[in-house]
């Protein structure tokens, strides 16, 4: 299962193997982009998850050493979140059924607390 996690201030993927073994763990962060407001920005988040994401998902695939088509689920983060950076939540979806498109299985939607235990 590819998990993607994006609610607030980091964006974050990660591939696991029968529930239990994790093939890999990435977390693209945002903190020296936020640190010079001393707070998370919200539409600074969203902007930066939209460009960190495809990014993020190549480098948790080629880590684990295999190719999308192996995939046998995508689980992608859809609430709860900064209201800013859930501007970004209609493009996580949308990407996650874009990928979902090209391997012809269906996303598994999930709210922030799971995808981060994933």
């Amino acid at each position: 299962m590819l998990g993607i996690e994006s609610s607030c201030d980091e964006t974050a993927a990660a591939l696991v193997a029968d529930g239990r073994e994790i093939l890999s763990s990435l977390v693209a962060s945002q903190i020296d982009i936020h640190r010079k407001y001393g707070r998370v920005v919200p539409e600074l988040a969203s902007r930066e998850h939209l460009r960190q994401i495809v990014p993020a998902v190549r480098e948790a695939l080629a880590q684990a050493g295999i190719m999308l088509a192996d995939v046998d689920a995508i689980g992608v983060t859809q609430c709860p979140g900064l209201v800013g950076a859930l501007l970004g939540v209609r493009a996580r979806p949308r990407k996650a059924n874009q990928l979902e498109r090209h391997r012809r299985q269906e996303d598994v939607p999930s709210r922030a607390i799971a995808t981060e235990i994933l």
